[in-house]
């Protein structure tokens, strides 16, 4: 008995630590959350209308092209795989992982991968891919951040020819609950749709459409590849904030199981004990 209650004890002070932790780690999650969530807001906001200012300059000017709009044939894949730096966010990496064994096994030529993220990284080493270039996963802004490295070496290995096509694997962030790993071709550019474009009138652009639309297109895909990175980020902060949310009312429900079961075995103890006595008593004639 006396072992049964030392290992009841032993288990409930171990559930604890890792309540603690768990706990820890779902507030650290949350602040993150909290932070990118403004940052990626912010962003989209500004993507959104650089994005609007390309298809008003494109669609005034059909006739003009750009090389991030031409089709090419496909020898050479390009592939920026996105994930996180570190594990305990439930299945948000394995998502994004067979997404892009998905990917792979129906890729058309050969495929190179630049990756985002430490998951990302290793996952690449697993497959036998060629790694290009390894990056963090995106959690600083402004100048210093990687994805702003990240977005002129994926354009730079475009124009050089190395690739004919890039692809994007990354975590589409829609709230907090709602994220999913996709796919989604980066370059060449598919097609521009803009709803409502005849409604827009003619402009005069200074400088000319052509070389107004070879500054915005540049400008465009960091913007599109920077929301991808961050988004990224803040679906993994975000499922780390749930399964450790998770964890942490597992830990609880087995410590009150675990408590009941030494209460119960504590009070067996007693009775126990206490019949004992009363038994002994009674055959030394006390009672």
């Amino acid at each position: 008995m006396a072992g049964n209650l030392r290992n009841l004890r032993r288990k409930i002070k171990t559930v604890r630590s890792i309540e603690h932790i768990t706990r820890a780690m779902q507030f650290v999650a949350a602040a993150k959350l909290a932070k990118l969530q403004k940052r990626v807001t912010a962003g989209r906001d500004y993507a959104d209308r650089l994005e609007e200012l390309l298809h008003r300059v494109a669609a005034s000017h059909p006739e003009t092209t750009h090389p991030y709009l031409v089709s090419r044939d496909i020898n050479h894949v390009g592939l920026v795989l996105m994930a996180g730096d570190r594990g305990l966010a439930g299945a948000f990496n394995q998502q994004i992982m067979r997404t892009a064994e998905d990917f792979l096994q129906h890729a058309r030529g050969s495929v190179s991968v630049i990756t985002v993220g430490t998951k990302a990284t290793r996952f690449a080493e697993r497959q036998g891919l060629e790694i290009v270039a390894s990056y963090p996963a995106v959690t600083e802004f402004g100048r210093s951040s990687p994805a702003l490295a990240l977005a002129r070496q994926v354009r730079s290995w475009y124009d050089s020819g190395v690739v004919d096509q890039v692809q994007v694997v990354y975590a589409e962030f829609q709230s907090i609950l709602r994220h999913r790993p996709k796919v989604e071709q980066f370059l060449p550019i598919l097609a521009i749709d803009v709803p409502g474009a005849e409604d827009w009138g003619q402009y005069d652009y200074d400088p000319p459409a052509p070389e107004l639309l070879s500054i915005l297109m540049p400008q465009a895909l960091d913007a599109v590849l920077y929301q991808m990175a961050l988004g990224t980020s803040i679906a993994e902060q975000a499922a780390r904030m749930t399964a450790m949310r998770a964890a942490t009312d597992s830990a609880q429900d087995m410590l009150t199981g675990l408590s009941r079961r030494l209460n119960r075995a504590r009070q067996y103890g007693i009775t126990s004990e206490i019949m004992d006595v009363i038994g002994g008593a009674s055959a030394l004639g006390v009672v």
